[in-house]
């Protein structure tokens, strides 16, 4: 029995992995009293000084990096980008199902939640994934030159979740965020990122396990869960956030390969920030992460989206006022609220559906702003360098 629901659960969670080529010896951080494992990817042509761009890449469910061994070559990859790769590894996830506590597999917290017979399943709710990969983070840039201006995640299936939790919930640490075969979970949906970031969706139109309109059907027959928003929603969360142009620019890509794909680019210009929002739609395509042997390979789209190739433009985000945070008093405010910037800036205001409200100038020292007009509720404040704020207006 406890075999056919480990089975069960395990397939209902869905998120597989692929393959990785990793190559060398795993290390370990510590992060809240466990030894969380990672893989590390230096490029072979680093010079000394050179200041390094980090990918970090985000596993699917249950295999975690040990089972990624031949799909996708990570050195490679690292040494064509000048890129440092990371890998983390997710913890077990265990579920308590009729008095036995079973293994799901590897699983990241990334808010997405799971119904099993009238049970509500978060896997690994209690773990903190967000604080451990910006731990990862902060002890690479403590061994190594990291261009702290451009650390970008990108994830493939429960990792694709994951990333856009990252992006919508730690904007101020990343720089760029790319999903492949994953979408916003539905509990992040009303959450407001600190500014606007570039973000690339990968997504294929046969995609069985993660569906576009954000449905999973893991057993035939059992019904459908819904885990994210649609494809369509999670572009339009972020054109909306990002201030992007309502209409895309369309690039297809050679059809040379005999795989039965074709890769289309839907990009969309003209964010704040410089910022850019592209959608590959694979026509065709599976819950698969798509490299070697096909027209397009996912992880050089993604190294151009961030690098600028292919008139992208974005390259990482500049913040003279690093350590400095926008002071907002009183917070929760009715009426008026003060705000004290370090220097002049442009200030937005976001309110909780990511929609700007209101574009106001800053001036170095106390500013008033009154919010009497505003509707209760949250809001973020951002400037065009980055600092940021939350309030609530009551």
């Amino acid at each position: 029995m406890c075999r056919i629901m480990r089975t069960l659960i395990g397939a209902m969670l869905l998120l597989c992995a692929v393959n990785v080529n990793a190559q060398m010896d795993k290390q370990t951080i510590q992060w809240q009293g466990e030894n969380r494992e990672y893989y590390l990817f230096e490029p072979s042509s680093r010079q000394l000084g050179d200041s390094l761009a980090v990918l970090v890449f985000l596993h699917g469910f249950d295999g975690g990096i040990d089972s990624y061994c031949n799909s996708i070559d990570f050195q490679q990859a690292a040494n064509q980008m000048g890129w440092i790769i990371l890998l983390p590894q997710a913890l077990e996830a265990r579920v308590e199902f009729m008095g036995t506590s079973l293994s799901i597999g590897n699983a990241w917290n990334s808010g997405i939640a799971m119904s099993l017979m009238g049970n509500t399943i978060v896997p690994n709710s209690n773990v903190d994934d967000a604080g451990f990969l910006l731990a990862l983070v902060d002890s690479v840039d403590a061994a190594y030159p990291i261009r702290s201006d451009s650390i970008f995640f990108a994830g493939f299936s429960m990792g694709a979740f994951m990333t856009y939790r990252m992006a919508i919930q730690h904007a101020d640490r990343i720089a760029g965020a790319a999903a492949a075969s994953g979408l916003i979970p539905i509990c992040w949906a009303d959450s407001v990122p600190a500014r606007p970031l570039p973000i690339l969706h990968i997504h294929g139109t046969d995609d069985q396990m993660i569906a576009s309109d954000g449905t999973a059907t893991p057993i035939p027959g059992m019904g459908q869960m819904t885990l994210g928003l649609s494809v369509d929603s999670t572009l339009s969360y972020w054109r909306h956030f990002d201030q992007c142009d309502a209409t895309a620019t369309i690039t297809t890509y050679d059809n040379s390969v005999d795989d039965g794909l074709l890769f289309t680019l839907y990009t969309y210009g003209g964010g704040l920030e410089n910022t850019q929002v592209a959608f590959l739609s694979v026509d065709g395509g599976g819950h698969q992460w798509y490299e070697e042997g096909h027209d397009v390979q996912y992880l050089t789209v993604i190294h151009d989206f961030f690098t600028g190739h292919n008139s992208y433009q974005h390259s990482g985000i500049s913040n003279p006022y690093p350590n400095q945070r926008l002071i907002c008093y009183p917070n929760p405010v009715s009426q008026s609220l003060v705000v004290d910037s370090p220097c002049s800036d442009k200030l937005y205001i976001y309110n909780a559906a990511g929609i700007c409200v209101d574009i106001l100038s800053l001036t170095e020292g106390n500013n008033t702003i009154n919010t009497s007009t505003y509707p209760a509720g949250r809001y973020m404040l951002r400037t065009s360098l980055g600092m940021a704020a939350q309030i609530v207006v009551k």
